[in-house]
């Protein structure tokens, strides 16, 4: 006998929804997490968290600057606007990923 799905249920519907709205939102979380996960081995990923302040608000690192892992163990950052060097080596600190810009 097939079983029905939540969503096949009529007074169900709703609480299918919102958890699977729950759900994709954890999957993403955790996919996220994961990119950033120190393996060993740079990735561009490390520094997605980081926010800078810069011409009055705070964007995000990738925004303004370039950002590469040439090496294993090198990422290198190339601001759009060299003025903001000093911003981002101060967000890269205080956004305490153990990384030495």
């Amino acid at each position: 006998m097939p079983q029905a799905s939540m969503a096949a249920i009529p007074g169900l519907k709703e609480t299918y929804i919102q958890l699977k709205t729950r759900m994709d939102k954890a999957v993403e979380d955790f996919r996220k997490a994961m990119a950033s996960t120190r393996t060993g081995r740079a990735s561009v990923h490390m520094v997605d968290s980081v926010n800078v302040e810069c011409y009055g608000a705070q964007m995000p690192l990738n925004q303004i600057a370039q950002v590469h892992a040439p090496e294993a163990q090198l990422i290198t950052i190339q601001p759009f606007d060299p003025a903001q060097l000093a911003a981002i080596e101060k967000a890269i600190r205080i956004a305490d990923l153990g990384l030495n810009p």
